[in-house]
């Protein structure tokens, strides 16, 4: 998600600090409350919670009517097969985190699920006074948008993305035990009103002063959560640079399954001049620098192992507009989707490849206006460089904010096949051990398949420099349609192995070949007929 700025004005008075640090501590620890609360008997008046005018209690009702116990049925409609179709899947142990913003509404329908391990419902937007949500619309969407049993119906795991952005709604929620111990009573139900596999914590712009109440808090989520169900897991969203050290990694990482960085925004809405918005290294930089390298190393300084870190990446673009070309008096003025650049911009404008920053973007001269425009993005091009950076740096996994941005342009999702992804294991054992050996050593193939191609080539023109040996050859008739059928399928296996061409080119190669045996057969028949005339 697009980081945001502070909630607010940050100054409190002396005495209203002393008032709630006060009220703080006299409150009872929050863990021995859900403790005493999540009892066999406070399990109970737990899934009893109330989530809007529904509540667990009653839908399990429904669900033991209908044998489906532990299933949500899906008021959403049906569960939706993606329109992207692959038999790929992710290789073993490689994972894709997906946020799905609600206002996407059924975009879904275009996600491909066999390359998504986890998607994170976007969000519950937590109230800091009360630890109840802002907004209705994303809950009541949650309760019956087909999205999550279609995501589940791929294997998928589907998550609560739990909202709370800006230091002073992050101050008031995290020195809030009751609000803490509602969100968490809402959070249960809410997994459990659609068989959830858990939540996404996402606190943005926290201040230093509640870097132990995050602590507390996430240890406490963990504790209450694995009691109701050992299954459900907690995965927390970073930011690219933790300014203000609220995250205490090394406190947190035994109650947190997977770190999703957000790789963006290195160049933000509060940036003055234009820039990347996920920026590299140069290559063979070894300058430290505000970029992704900085930002995996230093979590790995803070005792976060690559193996847990997600690094998620930006399906969308920022404009910076200015009066001079140097834009000096540059200002950000907009976010446009992956969708839109493709659609509307790309078309008009020369896309520019950065290589020092493995970024994209474009430039030009609103005449209207007569102001200078850019904007910096990342397309199939910068995302290929990204993601051998990831495989480089042992990541866990790449994340992507945010699904449906890109509907309608499936080359991402191909470039993740591309990249991370293997034939499933039940095709693969099906194999013979010839397809096998060509899914494994495809490059080696490819690159004997082209040999073979130069060297007929090759005694093609050689075949010239001797007229009795080429005078021979070609006035045969069979030998000229057998070099050119070999050569041409040859040919045509290459370009098909190396993805030039589409299947159907099999037809029209075997529509032509057919023709020619056709012409050449009534010519011989011509030829035959002429030489027993008188």
């Amino acid at each position: 998600m697009v980081s945001c700025s502070d909630g607010g004005s940050d100054a409190e008075s002396e005495d209203d600090l002393s008032n709630a640090e006060a009220q703080y501590k006299e409150q009872p620890s929050l863990l021995k409350r859900f403790v005493s609360r999540y009892t066999s008997k406070g399990i109970r008046e737990g899934q009893k919670a109330v989530v809007g005018t529904q509540n667990v209690s009653k839908l399990r009702k429904i669900n033991r009517y209908y044998k489906r116990i532990g299933k949500q049925i899906d008021t959403g409609g049906d569960i939706v097969d993606s329109k992207i179709k692959t038999e790929s899947v992710l290789r073993e142990g490689f994972e894709v985190f997906g946020w799905h913003p609600y206002y996407m509404g059924n975009a879904y329908e275009s996600y491909n699920f066999n390359l998504l391990t986890t998607v994170a419902y976007f969000s519950y937007d937590v109230n800091p006074e009360t630890g109840g949500y802002r907004s209705a619309q994303p809950i009541e969407d949650w309760k019956t948008t087909a999205l999550i049993d279609s995501a589940h119906a791929k294997g998928c795991q589907v998550l609560l993305t739990v909202t709370n952005h800006g230091g002073n709604n992050n101050r008031a929620f995290l020195s809030n035990l009751t609000a803490q111990q509602n969100l968490i009573d809402s959070l249960i139900s809410l997994l459990q009103y659609r068989d959830a596999d858990g939540v996404n914590i996402d606190f943005e712009n926290i201040p230093n002063s509640e870097r132990d109440n995050l602590t507390s808090f996430v240890r406490t989520l963990h504790a209450v959560l694995k009691q109701v169900n050992p299954k459900y897991s907690i995965t927390i969203a970073l930011p690219a640079s933790d300014h203000s050290d609220a995250f205490d990694i090394k406190a947190i990482l035994p109650f947190i399954e997977r770190f999703v960085i957000m790789g963006y925004d290195y160049h933000s809405g509060v940036s003055k001049k234009p820039g990347p918005i996920a920026p590299l290294p140069p290559k063979g930089s070894k300058k430290k620098g505000y970029n992704l390298q900085n930002t995996v190393d230093e979590y790995i300084a803070e005792g976060l192992p690559q193996s847990q870190m997600i690094m998620a990446f930006p399906y969308y673009g920022r404009v910076w507009r200015a009066t001079t070309p140097d834009f000096s008096d540059g200002e950000f003025t907009e976010s446009l989707t992956y969708r839109a650049i493709r659609s509307s911009y790309e078309p008009m404008h020369e896309i520019i490849y950065d290589d020092s920053t493995a970024s994209s973007y474009f430039k030009y001269k609103d005449e209207e206006t007569g102001q200078y425009v850019e904007c910096w993005f990342d397309n199939e091009k910068s995302f290929a460089a990204k993601y051998d950076w990831v495989d480089d740096q042992k990541l866990r996994g790449v994340g992507i904010w945010a699904l449906g941005y890109d509907n309608g342009y499936p080359e991402l999702w191909t470039l993740i096949d591309t990249k991370f992804s293997e034939p499933p294991k039940e095709i693969v054992k099906n194999r013979s051990a010839i397809a096998q050996y060509l899914v494994k050593n495809g490059t080696y193939v490819g690159v004997s398949i082209a040999f073979i191609i130069l060297f007929m080539f090759a005694g093609f023109s050689f075949s010239f420099a001797r007229q009795q040996v080429s005078h021979g050859l070609f006035t045969k008739r069979l030998f000229i349609s057998s070099f050119l059928f070999c050569f041409v399928f040859i040919f045509l296996i290459w370009l098909r192995f190396m993805d030039y061409v589409n299947p159907s080119v099999w037809y029209y190669f075997i529509g032509i070949w057919i023709g020619y045996l056709i012409v050449n057969y009534l010519d011989k028949i011509k030829i035959n007929t002429h030489s027993n005339l008188p």
